[in-house]
């Protein structure tokens, strides 16, 4: 690749070359379709990768939770009650760590994601070249993908983050004249 060039990924998983200014130093509007291609595509891959690894571990902890309390009982009935405790402790300790990983609420915030962000892609696959350029679709597809991300978060944390949907509308409405008129060098302070 040379200077002035990069390389997106596209949904076949291929590479794709997008050509850019030489001098870009991408600060300014991101069209909504490089929104996609850079951010919401990405996001998808992850997410879905993600669900898979949370749910194999929770399933896992979930069966060696059941299978170490239920040696307990095994143990007691053949007359090993000096190891009941060390069974008994394997379990807490396995039901304490898939309670502090919060692993049942990650998958679901991941869940509510892949969900958001695929709804988002068909969306976005379904509407029409002019469409694609409207505002509105713009702000829809913008303000529920960052919602939809800080929706997980708020899951993954037990719900510190807030999540405030009037505000990530306006505040992408308030950057696009900005960022149209020239905005803010990229090494200026925000």
């Amino acid at each position: 690749l040379y200077r002035g060039q990069l390389r997106a990924s596209t949904r076949s998983g291929m590479l794709q070359d997008v050509q850019t200014s030489a001098g870009a130093t991408w600060c300014g509007v991101l069209s909504t379709e490089s929104y996609v291609q850079t951010r919401l595509l990405p996001l998808l891959s992850w997410a879905q990768e993600e669900s898979r690894w949370v749910f194999w571990v929770n399933f896992w902890l979930r069966v060696a939770v059941f299978v170490s309390s239920s040696s307990t009982t095994i143990v007691v009935a053949f007359g090993l009650a000096q190891w009941a405790p060390v069974a008994m402790s394997l379990s807490t300790t396995l039901a304490a760590s898939s309670y502090n990983m919060n692993l049942a609420a990650r998958l679901s915030g991941l869940n509510q994601l892949i969900t958001t962000l695929r709804n988002n892609l068909i969306f976005w696959n379904s509407i029409t070249i002019v469409e694609k350029r409207m505002p509105h679709v713009r702000t829809h597809i913008l303000s529920t993908t960052e919602q939809a991300v800080l929706a997980m978060t708020a899951a993954w944390t037990g719900g510190v983050t807030s999540v405030d949907s009037r505000s990530v509308s306006e505040e992408i409405a308030e950057e696009e004249p900005t960022a149209r008129k020239g905005g803010k060098k990229c090494n200026e302070a925000s």
